[in-house]
């Protein structure tokens, strides 16, 4: 008389393998892609804060201390240096008959390889030393 066994057998264990494979390797790009998509949100969201955070200190200085000679040695934070890739920060001071107009703009390396991330913020300036 056969004995009748319970449990599993090794052409059930090798398709199930195949099953989580074919699974495993349509689901991964997808994650690393998420992946991706997360940490350049992330550094949109503290390239923004960090720019701020700098026009909010230029526009706290004096109006007439505020020119493109005073503005060009103002360096990107070292907490946001430390996450973006290549970080470039360039300032601008733009003078009118009404006030200045000052914008930051920073590029870094994208997580996505061969581009450039960018944010650019503006403020402006009145002479009543308002600004908003």
């Amino acid at each position: 008389m056969m004995s009748r066994r319970s449990g599993i057998t090794s052409t059930e264990v090798v398709c199930a393998a195949i099953v989580v494979g074919v699974v495993s390797a349509t689901v991964a790009p997808a994650l690393v892609y998420v992946a991706k998509q997360n940490r350049t949100s992330s550094q949109h969201l503290n390239a923004s804060a960090g720019l701020g955070n700098i026009l909010d200190e230029i526009t706290a200085t004096p109006f007439s201390d505020v020119t493109s000679d005073s503005v060009a040695n103002v360096k990107t934070p070292d907490w946001l240096a430390s996450q973006l890739t290549d970080s470039k920060l360039v300032l601008t001071v733009d003078e009118n008959n009404e006030g200045k107009r000052v914008s930051a703009k920073l590029s870094w390396e994208s997580v996505h390889g061969g581009l450039r991330e960018t944010v650019t913020l503006h403020a402006w300036m009145f002479k009543t030393g308002d600004s908003t």
